[in-house]
């Protein structure tokens, strides 16, 4: 039959019990609560099943009972586990698929050792451990081993905090610090004191006196650091009832401890001074450790002719020079203390249900309810109820802050009569400006779209004049980073070149525009070796790049940033360090990318994923793009404030159509190229094919024009190419008056001179008729200059 006898350990056992479950309660019910939070209330569970079995084994005697016994050794191990797991949660998670797996190895570990216990409880059957007044089994050694498992844990958890607390900084640092400090307290001093009681060195009821008051004292200080540091949501009401309730119990620890002592020196003096009858009194061996005088009080076993054991309390005294040894039921002993242990524990309930209860009417009257008044008030401030005010009840501080809460929505509804006072005069002025900025912006617009008109048609002139003067008649050519080389021979081109030259060792952004082909990369390279030649220069394709990389190809990412970052990799930000960072194809990137790319622009700083802290921006930005960015802008496929921010300096390569004596230049250099290199047997291009090349339209501008070379280039096995080399697609795709010359039968035999005369004069009159009468023009279709052409029409006398 089962008997509560509450002693001593019953008392401060339960003690701490209640003050973990009001914990455990309160941790798991946070709204929104953490990850860290959930781990943190979890080793408090297990901390108050740990409490709750420890009283149940001391407060009954009869029958015995091992699950009590066997929940505390389980509940341990797995109270540390959470402990760990909340340092990897706090203040943000770290490794989650390691520590997961980490908590299910444990949980694991701890289930299998708790089982290999619990079978070898089975088998040896239990003791009572006389100074600890509770049913233990017959298992020293597997305990011992397991007292190890749990050390292990302590320490881990000990390492954890520490190397957390290193981690972190400011507000997070103190935190992990001050909760490390009361992990230590309730793991580390109880934990070795349990180890040391295992190897006989201390006595168990020294051991359960520390584990009751060390538990008080570092779970509150753990917890009333949580929850003034973390950011999990807590209560004014949370924090002073526990406050209250651990300086209660602490004292009531404190009494308790006092009380029952008292009443076991009660019990001493009752039972020498022959007040109580003694179950036997026998003559005992052991006089030589009892001074005459003093009584010596131990327990003792015996075991009647039935096989049964029974329980004492036993005193030794000399009397007539004889030790004599008095038995006492134990059973009696402990309803004796019990008398008293019951008065305890309903003071204790008492006082825990007074501060739960009690405590909270109070506080929901004299603080929570005034808070919440303010606080409802304020929610209605922002919903624009400025009529609210809030009833002041007392004089104190919170009277204070509602009455002049008070006045400051008084004040405010005041102004806002004074502000509808002047709403409707303001309404009616607000509309004849409104009618006088519209009839403004109708004529500006009106203004805009003639200022579009002039710039279109200067525009068009330009092109007419470009096109029929653009020839410099000499060829440049300018070597770039990487190899590669800017020939051109326009005026247009020699334009870009000098306008490239001023903008070169500015450190604005050069937005670089033209149709495929044209050359931009070669104009951001020969920016870049004007500017920046001694540091590197790193185009950045945009159309090539997966919208889901683009942050972390352009700004780069630290270790552990995602799921595959598995070590820091530098962006091309931090690869083009001081050097020239050239966006190719901006018109592609994603629209989602736009607002990171501007700000990074626009502050000259970057954070890589993952990264703590940003880092400035040191290269040169250089952008191009065959796009109409002005129409994307229109559409909303490119952001205005981005397409201001990279459109500084605007360089504009003219397609290939437009400055067709660069065709030439271009031509010699691949089969010289060519030619160099052993890759083609052609020597020289017939004249007519030149021409023909020179008129052609150039869709696809440079780009095409060698790819085109290269191919009859390659083809070729005669070493002058000729009209018959041109490929047919080619042919069929020119305009009728791009036609070549017609040969002449090769049977007819004339004079040299007469024949370069006429052949001369048929080949200049045809690029005029071509060029309806452009002298300038024709001089470009046929590879020389203005002046050198006008001196043959004199030779030839074609002056008319």
């Amino acid at each position: 039959m089962f008997e509560l006898l509450p002693n001593y350990f019953f008392v401060s056992t339960l003690i701490v019990a209640l003050f973990l479950a009001h914990l455990t309660v309160y941790m798991l019910r946070i709204p929104e609560r953490s990850s860290a939070g959930l781990h943190f209330g979890m080793a408090l569970l297990w901390t108050t099943i740990l409490s709750v079995s420890y009283g149940i084994s001391a407060g009954f005697y009869a029958p015995p009972m091992m699950l009590p016994r066997w929940l505390s050794i389980m509940a341990a191990p797995l109270s540390l586990l959470h402990g760990i797991a909340f340092y990897f949660h706090f203040p943000m998670p770290l490794y989650r698929t390691w520590v997961r797996r980490f908590l299910i190895a444990g949980y694991i570990l701890v289930l299998l050792a708790s089982i290999a216990v619990a079978l070898a409880m089975l088998k040896s059957g239990s003791r009572f451990v006389f100074n600890a007044h509770f049913w233990d089994s017959r298992t020293p050694v597997a305990q011992r081993w397991f007292s190890y498992l749990t050390l292990s844990f302590i320490f881990l958890l000990v390492l954890a905090g520490i190397w957390r607390s290193v981690m972190e900084t400011g507000r997070s640092r103190i935190l992990l610090s001050v909760m490390t400090l009361g992990f230590a307290t309730v793991t580390v001093v109880p934990g070795t004191l349990h180890v040391l009681n295992l190897n006989g060195v201390i006595e168990r009821s020294t051991y359960l006196t520390a584990y009751s008051f060390l538990y008080l004292i570092g779970f509150f200080i753990s917890v009333v650091a949580y929850i003034n540091l973390s950011r999990d949501r807590s209560t004014i009401q949370m924090r002073i009832v526990t406050v209250t309730l651990v300086t209660i119990l602490s004292l009531l620890q404190t009494v308790s401890y006092f009380w029952l002592e008292q009443r076991e020196q009660i019990y001493n003096l009752a039972a020498q001074n022959g007040v109580l009858e003694p179950e036997y009194e026998l003559p005992t061996t052991q006089s030589a450790e009892v001074s005459p005088g003093s009584v010596q009080r131990s327990y003792a076993t015996r075991r009647d002719p039935a096989g049964k054991d029974h329980h004492y309390v036993t005193f030794i005294q000399m009397i007539d020079g004889s030790a004599i040894e008095r038995g006492f039921d134990y059973l009696q002993y402990r309803r004796f203390i019990a008398d008293s242990g019951f008065v305890l524990l309903a003071i204790t309930l008492v006082s825990y249900l007074f501060v739960l209860i009690g405590f909270r009417y109070f506080f929901q009257g004299a603080l929570l309810q005034p808070i919440a008044n303010i606080t409802n008030a304020l929610k209605a401030m922002r919903k624009h109820e400025y009529a609210t005010r809030v009833p002041v009840q007392t004089l104190d501080e919170i009277g204070f802050i509602a009455h002049y809460f008070n006045r400051m929505a008084r004040s405010i509804q005041a102004s806002r009569r004074r502000l509808a006072r002047y709403s409707d005069s303001l309404e009616e002025k607000i509309q004849e400006r409104t009618h006088e900025l519209e009839t403004t912006l109708a004529e500006y617009q009106a203004l805009h779209e003639t200022k579009q008109e002039l710039q279109q048609y200067a525009t068009s002139l330009e092109k007419q004049i470009g096109d029929r003067d653009d020839s410099i008649g000499e060829r440049h050519e300018l070597q770039l980073t990487g190899g590669s080389k800017l020939i051109y021979g326009s005026r247009s081109m020699q334009a870009i070149v000098e306008r490239v030259e001023n903008i070169a060792h500015r450190e604005e952004p050069v937005l670089i525009t033209g149709e495929t082909g044209t050359g931009k990369e070669l104009i951001a390279s020969l920016i870049h070796k004007l500017g920046r030649h001694d540091h590197p220069f790193v185009p950045v394709n945009c159309a090539a790049i997966p919208a889901s990389l683009w942050e972390s190809q352009i700004f780069g990412h630290t270790r552990g940033a995602f799921t595959d970052a598995k070590s820091d990799q530098p962006g091309v930000i931090a690869e083009a360090g001081e050097g020239t960072l050239f966006f190719d194809e901006i018109g592609e990137m994603p629209l989602e990318i736009q607002p990171k790319i501007l700000r990074f622009i626009q502050e000259r700083k970057y954070k890589p994923i993952g990264g703590r802290n940003e880092l400035p921006v040191r290269c040169r930005l250089l952008f191009a793009t065959h796009r109409n960015l002005s129409e994307m802008v229109e559409s909303g496929s490119f952001r205005e404030d981005l397409f201001y921010r990279v459109n500084v300096f605007e360089v504009r390569i003219p397609p290939l159509r437009e400055r067709r004596s660069d065709i030439r230049f271009l031509i010699e250099d691949m089969l010289s190229n060519f030619q160099s290199n052993n890759r083609t047997v052609v020597e020289s291009i017939d004249p007519e094919v030149l021409a023909t090349l020179l008129a052609a339209p150039w869709r696809g501008n440079a780009r095409e024009l060698e790819n085109f070379m290269i191919r009859i280039l390659a083809e070729s096995r005669k070493d002058v190419i000729t009209q018959e080399d041109l490929p047919t697609d080619f042919q069929s795709n020119l305009e009728p008056h791009h036609e070549p010359l017609a040969q002449e039968d090769e049977d007819t035999v004339m004079d040299y001179d007469v024949a370069v005369t006429e052949f001369s004069r048929r080949i200049i009159t045809r690029a005029l008729n071509q060029c309806s009468g452009n002298k300038s023009e024709a001089a470009r279709l046929l590879g020389i200059s203005r002046g050198k052409l006008q001196s043959q029409m004199r030779t030839l006398k074609m002056d008319d």
